[in-house]
């Protein structure tokens, strides 16, 4: 490991959140290199038992929005976990910040924040869709590019709370219905999603017309879902809902199969026309959809 401490440089990220931007390549590789360390014993199918959520969508980037999301969680202590959906780099101007901070909040607070990865968390994407540059613009070289791609390829691709009996990922379900166990069994580092399962977790997505399963507009390997497919994932796994992000909506969120999926979108600099959304979701599983701006009146109790 680096000699840099990680855990001091976390604390005082987490502290104050702009120090995440002033980060030199060795303090961001000391970071990485004690998140790998946690993620070697994090299954791909994380599970909590109870408590409350803070579910948070698709960031690219938007170092702003992270900063009030992180600021809500930090402030109100009835949200005990912070679930990124994914896709924290790419679009924006400071993926690299996001990442920090993040990474950051894992280390300071392992049980109560968690990543899963998204489709952009994987180097086929993130090498056209700004992250490779964003890596060259900081001037460090590919080896740092392809420690954060290692980094992404352990990172959980699904989550599950038992209390809630939600199912939390990045795209959605494979067209194949699996246990939850299989999930696990699934290979971690697989940079490239090579592995069609895998694939299918950070990219498919749902939609109302369809009762199984047809081919998605979004390329090779990757389907659109239905309700029927849904309602056989969710009751093989002992399961009532899936919360997912993925996709932007103006709304910021929306619902699909009479509300057994919610799709949240957290990020606004590239996306002009979102009014970005998170959702806090108590043990009961009653949902409370707001924008970051708005958590004043937004009461979660």
């Amino acid at each position: 490991m680096s000699k840099i401490n990680a855990e001091i440089l976390a604390t005082k990220i987490a502290k104050n959140y702009d120090y995440a931007l002033k980060l030199k390549e060795d303090d961001i590789r000391s970071l990485l290199a004690k998140i790998r360390y946690l993620l070697k014993k994090q299954p791909l199918c994380k599970r909590i038992k109870t408590g409350t959520v803070l579910a948070v969508g698709d960031i690219h980037g938007d170092f702003n929005m992270l900063k009030k999301v992180i600021t809500i969680f930090q402030k109100d202590k009835q949200i005990d976990h912070l679930i990124f959906l994914g896709d924290i780099v790419d679009r924006g101007s400071k993926s690299i910040a996001c990442l920090n901070l993040i990474f950051a909040l894992i280390i300071t607070q392992p049980d109560r924040v968690h990543f899963l990865r998204g489709n952009h968390e994987a180097i086929t994407v993130n090498s056209r869709y700004g992250f490779a540059d964003d890596i060259q613009a900081f001037g460090a070289d590919e080896n740092l590019y392809l420690l954060f791609n290692y980094v992404f390829s352990e990172l959980s691709l699904t989550l599950v709370h038992e209390e809630q009996k939600i199912f939390y990922v990045h795209g959605g379900i494979p067209i194949k219905p699996c246990l939850l166990e299989d999930i696990d069994k699934l290979p971690k580092g697989d940079m490239q999603l090579n592995n069609k399962t895998i694939k299918q977790l950070l990219w498919n997505d749902p939609k109302n017309e369809i009762s199984q399963y047809e081919y998605s507009i979004r390329g090779e390997g990757i389907f659109n879902y239905g309700l029927e497919l849904v309602e056989e994932f969710l009751k093989m796994n002992n399961l009532e809902m899936i919360v997912r992000a993925h996709e932007a909506f103006s709304d910021g969120y929306k619902y699909f199969f009479e509300k057994k999926v919610l799709s949240v979108f957290t990020s606004e600099e590239y996306y002009e026309y979102i009014s970005a959304k998170i959702a806090f979701i108590d043990e009961k599983r009653q949902i409370k959809i707001f924008h970051p701006s708005d958590y004043e009146n937004a009461t979660i109790r």
